[in-house]
């Protein structure tokens, strides 16, 4: 990584979208007053930081659509998701943002499970779906720190203006992978139930909480991603677990992840 100009525009640039475009090999973000981002071949990322930029912000998108791009461009599935480590695998907690996935697994490092990603979690095919230790800490929003009982004091903030934190990780950052054993998405619901996928299912749900529409140049999932996709697919258990947010039952759907993961 490195501070350097960047251009506005990419040149044979394949696909675009309102922040960013794609060329063979390149990935351009641009961020209004905060920065630009240029990842190149998986080997370097170039920030062009804003004048009088807020250096949170600068860092979020680095951390977040930057390194994205960067796994994605090193032959990694880049999920948007956080990842536990326990005694029978990496447990994957997908979902969109707000779903609650970070707050999840803050309560299972309560439980004394270790924190091996948040919001971005590389996967790799070896054997079997393997995923790899993330940048440490957990970012989650003020209202789920006061229902966990944590003060926000000292706490480095997302970005100005987002109410949202980094929780640092109580033992440090993990220093190894684990293969995946199950993964679960996460989705707001009257209910509180989970229900495992099969099929196809499995595919679709995987291939949505991907960064793809960000990095391909036509907003579909690549020949290469699709392989992968269906390979984690078939080695991985993989449920929708529903749960109603505004309720607060964060500790009773660990309660349920907890026993199917653990069975």
């Amino acid at each position: 990584m490195r501070l350097g100009r960047i251009p506005e525009h990419l040149d044979g640039s394949r696909g675009e979208g309102v922040l960013y475009e794609v060329a063979p090999g390149q990935f351009l973000l641009r961020v209004r007053n905060v920065s630009r981002y240029l990842v190149r071949d998986g080997a370097e990322i170039v920030v062009d930081p804003a004048p009088n930029a807020d250096p949170a912000s600068i860092r979020l998108f680095l951390m977040g659509a930057g390194f994205g791009a960067l796994l994605h461009q090193r032959g990694f599935l880049p999920l948007h998701a956080s990842a536990i480590a326990t005694e029978e695998g990496a447990v994957i907690l997908a979902g969109r943002s707000g779903s609650g996935k970070s707050t999840l697994a803050a309560v299972f490092e309560r439980r004394g499970y270790g924190i091996l990603a948040d919001e971005l979690c590389a996967v790799c095919l070896k054997e079997a779906p393997f995923v790899q230790p993330g940048i440490p800490g957990l970012m989650v929003w003020a209202d789920a720190l006061a229902r966990l009982n944590v003060e926000t004091a000292g706490l480095r903030q997302a970005r100005q203006g987002i109410q949202k934190y980094r929780l640092p990780s109580v033992d440090g950052p993990a220093r190894e992978g684990k293969q995946a054993n199950t993964i679960f998405f996460l989705a707001p619901g009257e209910k509180m139930e989970i229900t495992e996928l099969k099929g196809r299912a499995k595919v679709l749900a995987l291939a949505a909480h991907t960064y793809r529409r960000l990095f391909s140049t036509n907003q579909r999932l690549s020949v290469d991603d699709s392989r992968k996709v269906k390979a984690i697919a078939r080695q991985t258990r993989m449920f929708r677990a529903a749960w109603p947010k505004d309720s607060w039952q964060v500790e009773a759907l660990a309660d349920l992840l907890q026993k199917e993961f653990a069975a």
